[in-house]
């Protein structure tokens, strides 16, 4: 069942696996401080321990084994009245239920895959409507904005992410070579799911273990194009280092046996 949409959210979470654990993210319409419980644990969504208000996109982490275990999370949230030095003031908590289907194994898993939409939204949710509450799990891989030239072009990934998972399934998100161009590019990795900062890293989904990668553009750094603005030889460098330390380890031998996509 679809669940209700919060006043304060312009979209439902969209639950992004990123390595052994989940980002819960949801765009919102004002200033508000925002949590999520996982069984009796609460996550939050803080800076060094002060929770944020002053942004319009809040991002939780939480463990991947926890929340598949619970099978549900439940998302608060308290609207800013003032923030002040001392005193502030804020409106009484809302909160509501979302249940968590995660991927298991033993049966077929279905999956819709969208990249390339660049801006639209209408025709992209319609074809992934196509699985309707049989999907298992959405990848949205690369240049879902049309470009980064302005910050709200990077609603369309939390209108997409929250309309066809309903913040109910995983979701693993990429960038494209078209998210990186710009005046916003260099400011995507704080609106999207990433490993500390970095977007390239390893997924475990049940019984699927995957390496995400991110190549950048797809011309020379030298290209008029980006006008002297891109090192993503540098980036490639740097992910190939990283790729070699993942290709010795323990983890990528036993895993390499199982799914790997």
């Amino acid at each position: 069942m679809k669940p209700a949409l919060l006043p304060e959210f312009k979209t439902h979470p969209t639950v992004f696996a990123v390595g052994g654990e989940y980002q819960i993210m949801v765009p919102v319409k004002n200033d508000v401080l925002f949590w999520v419980t996982v069984g009796d644990k609460a996550y939050y969504d803080h800076s060094n321990g002060i929770l944020r208000s002053a942004t319009w996109l809040h991002k939780v982490t939480v463990p991947m084994d926890e929340l598949d275990k619970a099978g549900a999370y439940t998302v608060h949230y308290r609207k800013i009245i003032e923030r002040l030095p001392y005193f502030s003031t804020t409106e009484d908590p809302v909160e509501q239920e979302y249940t968590f289907r995660p991927l298991t194994g033993g049966k077929e898993i279905k999956m819709f895959h969208l990249s390339d939409t660049h801006g639209k939204f209408d025709a992209p949710a319609g074809a992934a409507a196509y699985l309707g509450d049989e999907m298992d799990l959405l990848i949205l891989n690369g240049d879902i904005p049309d470009h980064s030239g302005i910050i709200e072009n990077f609603n369309l990934i939390y209108e997409l992410g929250g309309e066809l998972t309903c913040g109910q399934i995983p979701c693993i998100f990429s960038r494209g070579n078209h998210d990186t161009r710009g005046i916003c590019a260099e400011n995507l990795a704080d609106y999207t799911p990433t490993d500390k900062g970095l977007s390239y890293f390893t997924i475990r989904l049940g019984p699927v273990w995957a390496l995400l990668v991110d190549c950048g553009e797809d011309k020379p750094d030298e290209h008029a194009a980006y006008g002297h603005t891109t090192c993503f030889h540098a980036y490639r460098e740097e992910q190939t280092r990283w790729l070699e330390k993942v290709c010795a380890s323990e983890e990528y031998k036993a895993e390499s046996k199982h799914i790997c996509i």
